[in-house]
């Protein structure tokens, strides 16, 4: 696994598979492991790194026509739309203050990260209509910004990637006055998210985090969402399993004057 690095040919030929699936692959490399294993090789995409486009739907289609599953391609793909859908239509209605200004921070890319690490055009933020501030800069995708800029923006509300929560505590020791300054922590209005970027999408993870953010967000379009429940629909169509565990991220953040960083705090849970 991981980037430019090829398969174990032999492990693969002892599989004894009908066909070898592939994403991130380019044309040589792929007519390298058929012509070493001597099995058809497909090739998927996402397309977009942290985003799902048409190339997306497309892959499953084909995946689900190659392994005799089209229905099952097909309810997803519908079941995908279903809830872009559902998650536009809820924050377009719900949306009692239009000028919610919303950072995103401690974005991965490559690894964790501090809060100054943002994305612009957040697919998730996307599918809720929030008012990305990164997307005011002139630029795409993950980038990092100075944390004199996040004082500038004081955003309304921060969503924070969990997976950087080691670095945020560590941070917030050494910096507690940035955090006191701003007003998203003041008013507790942080947040921690799920993060659905490892190499590629874990598509039904995004949409879990977009109806967090969109409750977060606009209460009122949202108000009839228990992210449990939530979260349980659609893991079990996506997966096929039920969870009854509570959800390891959507949690208030807080700075208390003493003490160390506190993540859903007790009667705050989301």
């Amino acid at each position: 696994g991981g980037p430019v690095k090829l398969p174990d040919f032999e492990k693969i030929i002892l599989c004894k598979p009908d066909v070898i699936v592939a994403v991130t692959m380019d044309v040589a490399e792929m007519e390298n492991v058929q012509s070493r294993t001597g099995v058809p090789v497909v090739s998927l995409s996402y397309g977009e790194l942290g985003v799902w486009r048409e190339e997306a739907r497309t892959s499953l289609t084909l995946l689900g026509e190659i392994l005799k599953l089209e229905e099952r391609a097909k309810e997803l793909n519908a079941y995908i739309e279903h809830l872009q859908l559902d998650l536009a239509g809820r924050s377009k209605s719900g949306n009692e203050n239009e000028n919610i200004s919303t950072y995103f921070g401690g974005i991965s890319f490559k690894g964790a990260h501090g809060l100054t690490s943002t994305e612009a055009g957040y697919p998730p933020g996307e599918m809720v209509n929030a008012q990305n501030l990164a997307d005011e800069l002139d630029k795409k995708g993950h980038m990092f910004v100075d944390k004199e800029q996040i004082l500038v923006w004081n955003p309304d509300v921060i969503f924070v990637d969990i997976g950087s929560k080691a670095i945020l505590e560590q941070d917030f020791e050494k910096n507690r006055e940035f955090y006191r300054l701003l007003n998203a922590a003041r008013s507790e209005k942080m947040f921690s998210l799920l993060p659905y970027n490892y190499y590629n999408t874990n598509i039904e993870i995004a949409l879990l985090n977009a109806y967090f953010i969109g409750k977060c967000l606009y209460p009122k379009g949202f108000k009839d969402i228990d992210m449990n429940r939530q979260a349980n629909d659609i893991l079990k169509t996506f997966l096929t399993v039920e969870s009854e565990k509570a959800i390891p991220a959507y949690h208030v953040i807080c700075f208390p004057e003493e003490g160390p960083v506190l993540w859903g705090q007790e009667g705050q849970e989301n």
